[in-house]
């Protein structure tokens, strides 16, 4: 009951753009907090990466609650050639969105506007790849059977797999080479 109270305020028109911002923080940076502890295998968590990550989620929720808002206006429905409409539409805009990331992380991590495009061109096969493959498909079903309200947080579940592969490909040239415990044990005697 509890729980119910607190959704339906905070998934009420009057703080849905707060909660949906949240949400992206949360989820943005806990992608990261996944990528740094089991894919780059740090021992010790890159704290500002993940402010910068978190900062990254601000500007991926705040824009995906106008633009599922958008969508559901200019698309009104779920009937099969409003989804297919809708899923179109974010297999045009969603990569050039997802790469336009690199310039907010870039710029958050100090890099130039040279590094942060060397790195959009190097990598946006990468984010096409995990838009159009993993995404997409799964929007259908956020489409097709979610009011407009859900869209972030179902997205921003989605995306504890999608930013972690995002985070991932933002970061990949900067990763901190580890070395192994028994290397290092190697080296001392």
């Amino acid at each position: 009951m509890l729980l119910r109270n607190i959704s339906r305020v905070l998934y009420s028109p009057k703080y849905l753009f707060w909660t949906n911002t949240a949400t992206g923080v949360l989820f943005f940076g806990t992608g990261d907090l996944m990528v740094q502890k089991f894919i780059d295998k740090r021992s010790k968590i890159d704290t500002n990466r993940n402010v910068n990550s978190c900062i990254a989620g601000i500007y991926m929720g705040s824009i995906s609650h106008f633009w599922y808002g958008f969508l559901d206006r200019i698309f009104p429905g779920t009937n099969r050639k409003m989804i297919i409409k809708k899923l179109l539409s974010e297999a045009i805009i969603g990569p050039p969105f997802a790469a336009s990331l690199f310039i907010v992380v870039g710029k958050l991590a100090h890099k130039s506007m040279e590094q942060i495009i060397n790195d959009a061109k190097e990598n946006f096969k990468y984010l096409l790849m995990a838009d159009w493959c993993f995404y997409i498909p799964l929007q259908f079903f956020n489409f097709y059977y979610l009011p407009t309200k859900y869209r972030v947080l179902y997205v921003s579940m989605l995306s504890l797999v999608y930013d972690s592969i995002l985070v991932y490909v933002l970061h990949r040239n900067n990763q901190q080479p580890t070395i192994p415990k028994k290397n290092i044990e190697m080296n001392n005697n």
